[in-house]
């Protein structure tokens, strides 16, 4: 029970330090109207959290059809785009699959025993 309860303190301590620095290093953010997308660089990973997957979107927020991301499966980004009309807000996984901030979560901790 310690074993578990100190890597479920150390994952959470080690995400927030780790969210806090992405988003203050390297945060410069680059608005394009004419695309329609706000932008900025990212160095974490996110986890699926929907039951029934995550649908991935092209760069310009179409609907990749046939296509998902497996619940609970953990995929690095190391770009997000927030969409100027509605502030949605995608993170790229793949060189132009994104997915929406609405099917993941930027904390992830992975619970373990060895009982």
């Amino acid at each position: 029970m310690k074993k578990c309860l100190f890597s479920i303190l150390f994952t959470a301590l080690f995400a927030v330090a780790g969210l806090g620095f992405a988003q203050n290093a390297d945060a410069a953010v680059v608005n394009d109207p004419e695309t329609g997308f706000s932008s900025v660089k990212t160095d974490y990973a996110v986890a699926v959290m929907n039951d029934s997957g995550a649908t991935l979107y092209d760069s310009q927020g179409n609907e990749l059809t046939g296509r998902k991301l497996a619940d609970g499966s953990l995929w690095y980004t190391d770009f997000a785009q927030t969409r100027l009309s509605d502030g949605q807000v995608f993170y790229r996984v793949s060189t132009d699959e994104f997915v929406s901030e609405k099917d993941v979560t930027t904390m992830f901790a992975y619970l373990y025993t060895n009982e």
